[in-house]
């Protein structure tokens, strides 16, 4: 009895930590990019190489709103003007579009 008692969970949580994870993988991720440098589009280029991010570009901003309301995209992220230069000037660049869907 005391086998059972102890053999049994010690294989359940040998079982379930091969199992469950807790990686985020394919995030519907819309990206609109306003800065067009070679920076921009190298950050953009690495979120779709990543597994975590399933990236939509976007020509125009009008179609963020309506993605994430319909929940076609979780995460919407927006690459303002002046990007490329805040990063050569070493300077913490601004996030002033990031929405999160529900």
């Amino acid at each position: 009895m005391k086998a059972i008692v102890f053999v049994i969970p010690l294989l359940q949580t040998m079982v379930f930590g091969y199992a469950v994870t807790m990686d985020v993988n394919n995030i519907p991720t819309a990206v609109y990019d306003l800065d067009r440098s070679y920076e921009s589009r190298e950050l953009v280029r690495r979120l779709t190489a990543s597994s975590y991010f399933d990236v939509r570009t976007l020509p125009f901003a009008g179609r963020v709103q309506d993605l994430l309301d319909r929940s076609q995209v979780t995460v919407a992220l927006q690459i303002n003007r002046g990007f490329s230069a805040d990063l050569q000037r070493r300077i913490p660049t601004a996030c002033a579009s990031c929405s999160y869907g529900r």
